[in-house]
This record gives structure tokens, C-alpha cells and sequence, in this order.
């Protein structure tokens, strides 16, 4: 068995494990990261590591500078080579180089990962094999310009490993079954250090006509226990735009004049895993208003916003909330707005402004 380095730094290693080998390759088919005395295996279909690219011991990567020493060297030795007998053999040489580089570069863009449970305890993503019930899948990548071409520019990302998995989704009047795509992403800088960053996302073709829902986290969390399971984080910011996505302009009468929202208590989502549970739950809940945009006045009311999810069989992501319409808001423009935000609909504001209404999908 060999054990392949390909990333070292200060903080980082990246390792891949061989448990097969020809006179051509290593075939590698677990990739461990190890950081502060953490380590994490990833299991994956076999990747073929062409051997001119890797140490002679088959123990590390070749870095930079010798596979650009040894084209040099074999590119000298097919100019004072005396006989064609002898070129070709060093133009092999250095055609195995190149053909291992570009063939490596490619392999390492998309790696499958498996998390079959059969495959061993090490098929899973940081310790967790589904989300929400669904099984996951996902793919790892590692930047060649690290491994094979020199050293990338500061914060450059040299690893990156992304999970996914589907929820289903309470939506009334949906009239259909709805997921979300809950997704997470490991990433590995060129210092070594590590991050998490999940996802959020609702495809807009489950609901006719309603924008894409995309909900990232704005900042990654530090990841150096490289353990997902009783992990947990929050997301204090960026709820906003799951009401803010694809508000409508008022129309005709004030084309530049959308309606914003306003939290006066922002909604935290805290998303965590038990035992390979998920659990998702907002705490504290959202308190605030949509407003015509520039005006003090609230124009409706929210409060209670929540995102849930408590997993067991048949559960779903759940939104909730209240909306009240202030019925002092007095205007003289018309409005007439029927618009599919996710996940409210503004049904109609009255010609004088009196009379809003509008609820949650």
C-alpha cells in the first residue's frame, strides 16, 4: 500500500492512499486530510496517479521544481544524445511527464466521492453518510497549480470537498412534492487552513415562476476538527434574502420604488448534526417589516419568521411565520401585485393603500 503526499504545508496535509499499482500508475481510492492532530478520510472510485509525476520511493507527489528539473534535464539529454536510439528513449521520458501532468490535472478537477456504506466506515463526508434522511453525494478537487505547477497566491483554495443531499419541503400550494438541496463545502486553503460553508438551495423550477432560492452562508467556519457530526453553527445574517429575492417593483406608478425589508430582530438559522441527525431550527425568530422603500411606515408586519427541520421519516424543511398588514398606510398610487416570492405572495394593495394582503407559501 502506498500513501501519496500531495499537499504539505505548515498547518495541512493531503494524502492519498494507493492499494493498487502497475508499471504506469498508482491507483488511489481514499483521500486523508490531516490537520492539528485531526484526520479525516474521504473515500472515492479509483484515481489513477501516473508514476513520472510521483517520488521514486512512490512515498510523495514530485513537487515543481524537480518535474520542471527533470523535463530540463531530459530536454538536454535529447540534444547531445548521439543516436535517434537514444533521443527516443528520453523523449518517452519526457512525454510520460507531460501526458502524466495534464492527465493528473484533469482527474484531480472531479474526484466522486463514495459514501456507500458497504465501501467502509471511512465512505462518508466528515463523518456524516446522509442529510436529512437522503443519502448524499459528492466530489472532491485539488488545484493542480499547487500540486504540479508551483505555489498558488495567498488564500488560494488548493482542496475543496462538497456534500449534498435533498429535503423535502412544506409548501402549500405548491401542488407538487418540493426539495431543498442542503449542501456542504470543505475547502482547504494555501496556508492549510480549513472551512466549512453549507447551502441552501430551492430549485425555482418546483414553483412555477418563483426565483431561484439560494440561501450560502456569507462567512466560513473554521473546520480544523474536521468532524461534521456534533458540529453545530449559525447563520446570523443573510435570511433577509429569502424575502427580499424577487420582490416586485411597484408598478406603473413608481417603477424605482421596490419594497425592502427591515429586521428589528434579526432570525438566526442553526443548523447541527447528533449522531448523524440533522436538525435545523431558528432561534431567535425573525421580528420586522417590509416597507416601501425610503418610507418609515411598515406595510406589512412579520413576525415569527422561522426555517425548521427536525429529522425523522416524513419530515420536511418548514417555514413559518405572520404577516399583518398595517391598515393606516394610506397611499394614492395603484398597486396590484400577485408575485411568487419564496416564501411569501404578496396578494394585492389596494388603490388606497388600506388594504393588504398577503401570507406564506
Amino acid at each position: 500500500m502506498a500513501r501519496i503526499l500531495f499537499v504539505d504545508t505548515a498547518k495541512a496535509k493531503v494524502v492519498l492512499t494507493s492499494d493498487r499499482e502497475d508499471s504506469h500508475c498508482f491507483y488511489a481510492n481514499t483521500l486523508s486530510i490531516e490537520v492539528a492532530g485531526n484526520q479525516a478520510r474521504l473515500k472515492f472510485k479509483e484515481l489513477a496517479v501516473p508514476r513520472a509525476v510521483v517520488s521514486e520511493d512512490g512515498a510523495r507527489l514530485k513537487s515543481p521544481a524537480e518535474l520542471k528539473r527533470k523535463i530540463e534535464e531530459l530536454g538536454a539529454a535529447i540534444a547531445a544524445a548521439a543516436d535517434e536510439a537514444a533521443k527516443d528513449i528520453s523523449r518517452k521520458a519526457l512525454q510520460a511527464i507531460e501526458l502524466g501532468k495534464r492527465d493528473l490535472r484533469q482527474r484531480l478537477q472531479h474526484i466522486e466521492l463514495d459514501f456507500n456504506a458497504a465501501s467502509g466506515a471511512d465512505a462518508t463526508f466528515f463523518g456524516v453518510r446522509a442529510f436529512g434522511g437522503a443519502a448524499a453525494n459528492g466530489f472532491a478537487r485539488i488545484d493542480a497549480t499547487f500540486t504540479l505547477d508551483g505555489t498558488p497566491p495567498d488564500g488560494a483554495i488548493v482542496l475543496e470537498a462538497i456534500a449534498a443531499g435533498a429535503i423535502d419541503v412544506e409548501a402549500p400550494g405548491a401542488g407538487a412534492s418540493v426539495q431543498a438541496r442542503l449542501a456542504f463545502s470543505v475547502r482547504m486553503d494555501v496556508a492549510g487552513a480549513v472551512s466549512l460553508s453549507p447551502s441552501i438551495s430551492v430549485d425555482s423550477a418546483a414553483f412555477p415562476g418563483l426565483p431561484q432560492l439560494d440561501l450560502a452562508w456569507p462567512v466560513a467556519t473554521p473546520f480544523d476538527g474536521l468532524k461534521l457530526d456534533n458540529f453545530s453553527f449559525s447563520l446570523p445574517e443573510g435570511l433577509d434574502r429569502l424575502l427580499t429575492l424577487s420582490i416586485p417593483r411597484i408598478t406603473p406608478a413608481v417603477p424605482d420604488s421596490p419594497l425592502e425589508l427591515v429586521w428589528t430582530t434579526k432570525p438566526v438559522m442553526q443548523i447541527a448534526f447528533a449522531n448523524g441527525v440533522l436538525k435545523i431550527k431558528t432561534d431567535p425568530a425573525g421580528i420586522g417589516a417590509l416597507r416601501l422603500r425610503g418610507e418609515a411606515q411598515d406595510v406589512i408586519g412579520i413576525t415569527g419568521f422561522t426555517i425548521s427541520y427536525d429529522q425523522a421519516p416524513g419530515a420536511r424543511l418548514k417555514f413559518a411565520g405572520v404577516l399583518a398588514a398595517n391598515r393606516k398606510v394610506a397611499k394614492t398610487f395603484p398597486i396590484a401585485l400577485k408575485d411568487a416570492s419564496f416564501p411569501l405572495i404578496i396578494e394585492s394593495i389596494d388603490a388606497s393603500g388600506t388594504s393588504v394582503d398577503a401570507s406564506f407559501t
